[in-house]
């Protein structure tokens, strides 16, 4: 999803066979590379603006706050099982994407594995595809300095992008947030849209995943675009939930 937004891609066929999508290298790279592969095509120019008040989601310490803006998104990652607090900022989250946002790789705690072993999770992760936190640092070698800060905010985007807007149109500030309090906001910026703009087109079409493809070929909204891809990418991310940091470690705030 996270790919799909990055590469401000709003019209796609994907096509999934099996439960869940390949978790690859643990980032979104890999898919961001995929999708260059197979080429962009442009589909037209109307875009949704983002013309909403602030959303704000908040529970004890979790924190999700959007608005209109200009790309800047930022987020920290704080968490009472690791003492090591990170914050990472992009002032330009399109232009920054490629490179210093979608390599960025999943996480788990040292002292969770043993347990994930014994479930028969995780499996195809290993040093390569996830970075392992331990109590005095990383436990293998990472892409980044604050890669788990990072990876988070890969999250952010992709949840965030199922409200349907550009997020380089969005600044966007998150701490201690998970897919939850992601895609609560993400619901909150959609509804506040529709209420403030019920007139405004609400199919916004920029590029497609299909080279080649005529524009007038391609009237799908992006509403179901995205939950198809939602869909497909809740599978993985259930299947793997004790390993990946999404449910462990966050309180149910939908």
């Amino acid at each position: 999803m996270s790919a799909l937004a990055g590469l401000e891609v709003t019209d796609a066929e994907i096509e999934v066979q099996g439960g869940e999508l390949p978790g690859l290298d643990g980032s979104s790279k890999e898919y961001v590379e995929g999708l260059l592969d197979v080429g962009l095509a442009s589909v037209g120019t109307v875009e949704r603006e983002p013309l909403f008040e602030r959303v704000f989601v908040q529970e004890e310490s979790i924190k999700v706050a959007v608005s209109s803006g200009r790309g800047v998104w930022r987020y920290g990652f704080l968490s009472d099982a690791w003492p090591f607090e990170q914050e990472f900022e992009s002032i330009d989250i399109v232009g920054e994407f490629r490179e210093e946002i979608a390599p960025a790789r999943t996480w788990a705690f040292e002292h969770e594995l043993p347990a994930i072993e014994q479930l028969g999770l995780g499996r195809g992760l290993d040093a390569t595809s996830a970075v392992v936190l331990g109590k005095q640092g990383y436990v293998n070698e990472v892409r980044f300095p604050d890669e788990p800060a990072r990876h988070k905010l890969l999250d952010l985007i992709g949840d965030l992008y199922l409200a349907g807007f550009p997020i380089r149109q969005l600044n966007v500030s998150a701490c201690r947030s998970g897919h939850r309090a992601h895609v609560e906001a993400a619901r909150s910026c959609a509804t506040r849209f529709r209420a403030r703009s019920p007139s405004r087109d609400r199919s916004p079409s920029k590029k497609s995943a299909r080279a080649g493809e005529k524009e007038e070929s391609l009237p799908r909204p992006i509403v179901g675009v995205l939950c198809l891809v939602r869909f497909a990418w809740l599978a993985l991310k259930g299947s793997l939930c004790l390993l990946l940091h999404v449910y462990p470690h966050e309180p149910d705030i939908s």
